[in-house]
C-alpha cells in the first residue's frame, strides 16, 4: 500500500500567497495527487496550472524535498533537489516566474502569421514599384526615428545596438532595390527579429511597430501596423 505523503495545509497556504505575491490568479491553480517519480510506493502533492497544464510535483527522495516541473528557466521539464522546505520553496518560486513569463510571452510565430494576411491582403491596393530618390531619403530620415527608439532600449548592450544598427542598414539598403510592398514584408521581418533577439516585452513591440507604421504611413499607409 502507498504511503501518502503531501503538502501540509500550512504549506499550501504559504503557496497560494506566494502565487498572489506575482501577481498570478490562485483559481487557474488546481491540487492533485501523483505517483512519486523518485520514491517507490508513495503518492505526493501536485500543483497544476490549469489553463497551460504547467506543473510543479512536490516530491521526496531519501526522505528529502524533491521536485519535477514545467516550465523551466531555460528547457520545458527541470528536476531540482532542494532538500529542505525552505528551498523547495524557493524552487517553486522561480518556476512561478517561469509560467508568468511563458503565459505573457506574446506567441510572436502567430503574430507573424496574421500580420502576413492581414499585409497581403492590404498590399493588393499597393502596386510593387521602386521607391524614388526622393522618397528613399524620406526612408532614411524616418528609419531614424525608429533607430533611436530601438538603441534608446538597448543603452546598455553593446551587442544589441550592433544588431540594431546592422538590421536597420540593411531595411535602408534594400529600400533602393526593392518595390515598395515587398520592401514592406522585409520590414515586417526585420522588426519582428529584432524584437526577440533584444527581448522586446509585447508592448514595447507593439509601440515600435506603431512607430513604424506613422513614420512610413506616407509611403505604405497602414501596411505595418499590428493586428
Amino acid at each position: 500500500m502507498s504511503e501518502r505523503r503531501l503538502v501540509l495545509k500550512t504549506q499550501k497556504n504559504e503557496v497560494l500567497e506566494l502565487i498572489r505575491q506575482l501577481d498570478l490568479d490562485p483559481s487557474e491553480f488546481l491540487w492533485r495527487e501523483c505517483d512519486s517519480r523518485k520514491s517507490a510506493n508513495l503518492v505526493i502533492s501536485k500543483l497544476i496550472h490549469r489553463p497551460t497544464r504547467f506543473y510543479y510535483e512536490f516530491d521526496f527522495h531519501k526522505d528529502q524535498h524533491w521536485a519535477r516541473h514545467s516550465p523551466a528557466k531555460d528547457s520545458a521539464v527541470d528536476y531540482h533537489y532542494p532538500g529542505s522546505w525552505s528551498c523547495q520553496r524557493q524552487c517553486f518560486v522561480t518556476w512561478l516566474q517561469c509560467v508568468k513569463r511563458e503565459t505573457q510571452a506574446p506567441d510572436l510565430w502567430t503574430t507573424i502569421s496574421e500580420q502576413k494576411a492581414l499585409v497581403e491582403a492590404a498590399s493588393a491596393k499597393v502596386p510593387n514599384t521602386p521607391f524614388s530618390t526622393g522618397e528613399q531619403v524620406y526612408i532614411a530620415t524616418q528609419l531614424q526615428e525608429v533607430k533611436a527608439y530601438l538603441l534608446a532600449y538597448v543603452e546598455d548592450s553593446t551587442c544589441h545596438q550592433a544588431f540594431v544598427e546592422e538590421q536597420l542598414d540593411y531595411v535602408l539598403e534594400n529600400a533602393k532595390r526593392q518595390g515598395r510592398r515587398d520592401w514592406a514584408f522585409m520590414v515586417i521581418g526585420i522588426l519582428f527579429s529584432i524584437a526577440i533577439q533584444i527581448g522586446l516585452p509585447p508592448d514595447k513591440a507593439r509601440e515600435l511597430f506603431a512607430l513604424a507604421t506613422e513614420s512610413l504611413k506616407h509611403l505604405l499607409g497602414n501596411l505595418l501596423a499590428l493586428p
